[in-house]
């Protein structure tokens, strides 16, 4: 695939000066600490949340304000990106005056869940400021056409559902009809113990990587001809389709941050206003997919439209997004007091994730005692509590602080390599990097295999930057006459 010539510091980030970044973080911790010592003293779980939902919002959004300083492509960065991910998981839909809660069972632990949430954030912001001698070197990619990104872009959408289209036989009718029947009756749902399937059905990650390139090449739209638009444009909208009907909400909204955050990223002389305007409609659309997708995924769209399920219907008044809050309370009602800490075992199992199991039979399925066996369901579905909750599982109180501020010190690093950008493939990299960020904050347990895709454009970008430069060293070796 040809190169372009790169233009060097075409892309680099705005970088927030040191003293508004301290600002920003001071801001954030004294709001946090405010927000957690006046809360109410009651025993309806939903105001204590209601309370952190309102106060922590507002004090993150000051910080941010405060860290953007007029320009809002500042906040293109990792920490922001957990920050707002861990919020949204957590407190966000309690903003709702008509959030729905899935438990009746009252713990009386909201006050310490949420005060574990805020230790979370609180850790992330000062992690942020510590400057370890990692990440200071550019990606040095190179720059490669507009039709080369295209061609990356149409790979990465065929490839993610590939396993997919061999489940159906290649037959697109069947494809959707069969993304139309009500959550996991799919036929490439992916088992519980993967197999060599497995190798297949992660494919699917690259439409992560195809929706940070799509913001990217979008950005620079104006040297694509209508064609190339209208085309990009409905593999877009197709995969959102297919998204919006499998009914998980997040990773549907993970992709239009990857989408938005690569535009705005990519244009580097964007006008704030329209920043605004693009952030705000991606808001509203995240916003109002939240409540829909939870009342279609249990019958699917064929069942939502022709009237659905009478137990569902009578739920359209509520809204709910996971509950997570209420799942991190009661973690703490029986962790460690009924069940001992799982510990160590929930990192190797991060660690490993990504190993498949084809490739390694013995490999740990769990931790030892599940969430459900403490809660005492009947395994019908699986429970997350997010990076809180499973950083609380290793060693309570002290590793949740740790833990946060190990992933502060990443994104911090992280950040550092988007103030050096000069590509378009070094953009499209640090970009793809933002989804192995947000599904941190929803499990610490896939992480390592959110890294992949980003891993994955890595290598290739260095693979093509070893050939441009042998390219080039040939043209530079003078000619021997015999």
């Amino acid at each position: 695939m040809r190169a372009a010539a790169a233009r060097v510091g075409d892309y680099i980030l705005p970088s927030t000066p040191r003293a508004a970044s301290f600002q920003a973080t001071f801001l954030l911790v004294l709001g946090a600490v405010l927000t957690g010592v006046s809360m109410p003293e009651t025993f309806i779980e939903v105001d204590v949340y209601r309370h952190c939902a309102i106060w922590l919002g507002l004090s993150l959004g000051v910080s941010l304000l405060v860290q953007a300083r007029g320009n809002l492509r500042r906040l293109i960065r990792a920490d922001v990106v957990v920050m707002c991910s861990l919020y949204f998981l957590t407190f966000a839909e309690f903003l709702n005056p008509r959030v729905r809660v899935l438990y009746s069972l009252v713990t009386d632990e909201a006050v310490n869940s949420s005060w574990l949430v805020i230790l979370t954030m609180v850790s992330i912001a000062l992690g942020r400021h510590v400057a370890l001698p990692f990440g200071r070197k550019p990606f040095n990619l190179p720059s490669l056409s507009l039709q080369g990104m295209f061609g990356v872009a149409l790979v990465c959408f065929f490839l993610g559902y590939l396993w997919p289209l061999i489940t159906v036989n290649f037959n697109p009718v069947s494809l959707v009809t069969e993304a139309l029947g009500p959550r996991f009756t799919q036929p490439w749902q992916r088992e519980r113990v993967g197999g060599w399937s497995s190798f297949l059905t992660e494919l699917s990650l690259l439409h992560y990587a195809f929706a940070a390139l799509m913001g990217v090449i979008l950005s620079e739209r104006r040297q694509l001809p209508l064609l190339g638009k209208l085309g990009l444009v409905a593999l877009a909208l197709f995969m959102m389709f297919m998204d919006f009907a499998g009914g998980t909400r997040y990773i549907l909204m993970v992709k239009l941050g990857l989408m938005v955050s690569g535009y705005v990223a990519g244009t580097r002389k964007i006008h704030t206003v329209k920043i605004w305007l693009v952030a705000g409609l991606g808001l509203v659309m995240m916003w109002a997919i939240t409540g829909e997708m939870l009342r279609l995924r249990e019958q699917g769209i064929s069942g939502y439209i022709s009237g659905g399920d009478q137990q569902v219907v009578e739920q359209e008044n509520y809204f709910m997004v996971d509950n997570n809050m209420i799942t991190i309370a009661r973690t703490l009602a029986v962790f460690p007091d009924t069940y001992p800490y799982p510990g160590s075992k929930v990192l190797m199992t991060a660690l490993t994730k990504w190993i498949p199991r084809a490739l390694w039979p013995d490999k740990p399925e769990d931790w030892g005692t599940s969430l459900e066996e403490a809660f005492g369901l009947d395994g019908s579905y699986t429970l997350a509590v997010t990076l809180t909750g499973e950083a609380y599982l290793i060693s309570g109180w002290l590793s949740v602080a740790l833990i946060g501020l190990l992933i502060g010190v990443i994104c911090a690093m992280w950040n550092r390599l988007g103030e050096r950008l000069r590509t378009n493939l070094d953009l499209f990299v640090y970009i793809s990097g933002f989804f192995a960020a947000a599904l941190c904050m929803r499990s610490l347990q896939f992480v390592t295999v959110a890294m992949l895709p980003t891993i994955l454009i890595l290598l290739f970008g260095k693979m093509l930057a070893s050939q441009t430069h042998k390219s080039t060293q040939r043209l530079k070796t003078p000619l021997r006459l015999r």
